[in-house]
């Protein structure tokens, strides 16, 4: 649930242990900061809450999530492992989907039941709409009705509509990396998967996990989407603070307590990589703004291709690797030379180890998804949750990074695993510096989670279950103790 407060309420935390600190101590919060620390005694018109000797942490940012999307998965049928993978399971759960209108499915994995087409949809359901989402996120396939629709324009709009682009769909019903195209076209069918009411359901979800910041990583984010949940948050909607990376027009956007922007992403693929030379002019230009620059890498040849572009534009103290997912052990020197920041996702080991020890090789497997020897080297490294594409429970992933063990429990190279420690202090970093690790300190924003329990004991548990109260810039988003009786 998501609590209605007073604006800049006062709270006094009593008998918490601060983290890194395992003494008590008490905590004010006053016009959405921490304004003292140490014994103190309870002023009038203040909330007290006691915190009975348990951790107090910054609140998490998820320093990687595609919010508008994740807020669509949830209005989404689940086509992937490990819920579906076989093409009978896919074909029931299309079948049996609940509605009328368009079925849109998510984290299609070409295991389940090979490339998908529009002639396998047209034989699962024909008399609605479909369209899939591959896991990749880059790919949507879609049925022969779901195209039809999509090829119908609103009176008086020409083929080549400013607001109305045109799809590039294959003969087989597949588009990619349109998705810009393909929601201004879904909004003027009123497609309402992604609506406000999503996104206030998954930050409803977020404050119950402790997350009370979102790094936004979608590569067209730009003035409409900042706009967007501009709005979301003034509504009450979105309760957590959010930096949105996207297209360099951003950086024209004044912040706020709550709407930030961070850099310019570019989003690689190994199979239609850009030209080099165009790619570091764009850089530069970024740079040149005091832009710094997210690259997605997830293949061996992209971050090569990443490291050529930042070698050869200069590198910006901002700059960041997304991913990482294969970073071997010859380009380890480079990566210190250069020194980009790297956010990347070990719970992947858990959702999808099994499968990349079935189809990844098997030289590759101490490559993939590195934390500890990365930390070691002196790199930076935070956690993002790719979220809906990856796991958006911060807990579980670092559950993840401490153990490197898969679903059916076997385990991938275990030299990378990290300690609880250091896999909670990749959620703990800032907007603009994801791996400098914010404290509670007097005059910062009251940006907090307090568990139920001390560390000692949580570090062991690593669950969402363990936070008791969320707070994000002084107002509480979250308390479990008020969720118990309301249910």
């Amino acid at each position: 649930m998501v609590l209605t407060t007073a604006p800049s309420p006062r709270w006094l935390i009593k008998e918490a242990a601060c983290y890194p600190e395992t003494e008590r101590s008490d905590l004010r919060i006053a016009g959405g900061l921490i304004t003292e620390r140490g014994r103190l005694s309870p002023a009038p018109n203040e909330r007290v809450v006691d915190g009975q000797g348990a951790c107090l942490l910054p609140g998490l940012i998820d320093h990687h999530i595609h919010l508008r999307a994740l807020a669509a998965a949830r209005r989404s049928v689940d086509c992937g492992p490990p819920t579906v993978n076989t093409y009978d399971e896919f074909a029931s759960i299309l079948s049996n989907a609940k509605g009328d209108g368009w079925i849109r499915g998510v984290g299609y994995h070409d295991s389940v039941a090979g490339t998908l087409t529009r002639d396998v949809l047209d034989s699962i359901e024909p008399n609605r709409p479909i369209r899939i989402q591959h896991r990749s996120g880059r790919l949507w396939t879609f049925n022969s009705l779901a195209i039809s629709q999509l090829s119908v324009l609103p009176a008086g709009a020409g083929t080549h509509s400013e607001h109305y682009p045109e799809l590039q769909i294959t003969a087989e019903g597949r588009l990619f990396d349109q998705d810009r195209a393909l929601g201004e076209r879904l909004r003027m069918l009123a497609d309402a998967t992604v609506d406000s009411q999503a996104v206030s359901e998954v930050s409803e979800s977020l404050s119950k996990l402790g997350v009370i910041g979102l790094h936004d990583m979608t590569p067209s984010n730009g003035m409409q989407e900042f706009d967007w949940f501009g709005q979301l948050q003034a509504n009450g909607q979105l309760r957590q603070k959010l930096c949105l990376s996207g297209t360099i027009d951003l950086h024209k956007h004044a912040p706020t307590h709550w709407l930030e922007t961070g850099g310019v992403k570019f989003h690689l693929h190994e199979h239609a990589l850009p030209d080099l030379q165009a790619s570091t002019e764009h850089v530069r230009r970024a740079h040149a703004l005091n832009l710094p620059v997210a690259i997605h890498c997830v293949t061996r040849t992209e971050l090569v291709f990443a490291l050529s572009m930042l070698e050869a534009a200069g590198i910006h103290p901002g700059d960041r690797i997304e991913h990482g997912s294969v970073i071997e052990a010859d380009l380890e020197s480079w990566l210190v030379d250069l020194d980009p920041g790297i956010v990347t996702q070990p719970h992947f080991i858990l959702d999808r180890g099994d499968q990349y020890l079935t189809d990844v090789p098997s030289e590759t497997h101490s490559s993939l998804y590195r934390f500890q020897t990365l930390k070691a080297l002196g790199l930076r490294v935070a956690l993002g949750s790719d979220a809906p594409f990856g796991d958006v429970d911060p807990w579980r992933s670092m559950r993840a990074a401490v153990t490197r063990q898969t679903r059916s429990g076997q385990f991938i190279n275990t030299e990378e695993c990290v300690s609880p420690e250091t896999a909670l202090e990749g959620y703990l970093g800032h907007f603009s510096s994801p791996f400098t690790v914010r404290r509670l300190d007097l005059g910062e924003p009251a940006d907090l989670v307090l568990l139920t329990r001390p560390w000692s004991e949580a570090r062991d548990r690593l669950i969402s279950e363990d936070v008791r109260m969320t707070w994000c810039h002084g107002e509480a988003t979250f308390d479990r103790e008020i969720l118990s009786d309301a249910e």
